[in-house]
């Protein structure tokens, strides 16, 4: 959060046990993830997104019915997430 204004995690997972309230409270995130991704189960991003929620976060998860693990493709495409990258400020 002291070098970006927000994130936006595409077909993404992590560790949900080391979300920590102090590093992403407030902070913006929106995610996106295919639900039918064999790479990366959706169900990764869906975890990371409840930790981050618990945790302070600004947060949420749009998937995409019928997409694997090119949902880069539509985030793009299809939502308005780069001028929602680009409005974002610290």
């Amino acid at each position: 959060p002291r070098y970006f204004s927000c994130a936006a995690p595409i077909c993404g997972g992590g560790t949900p046990w080391e979300t920590r309230s102090s590093a992403i409270q407030g902070f913006r995130i929106r995610a996106f993830h295919g639900i039918d991704d064999p790479s990366v189960l959706v169900r990764c991003s869906i975890d990371m997104v409840e930790a981050a929620r618990s945790a302070g976060a600004d947060v949420t998860l749009e998937t995409f019915d019928k997409v694997g693990h090119g949902s880069w493709v539509p985030a793009y495409e299809n939502t308005d997430l780069i001028e929602w990258l680009a409005s974002q400020t610290l």
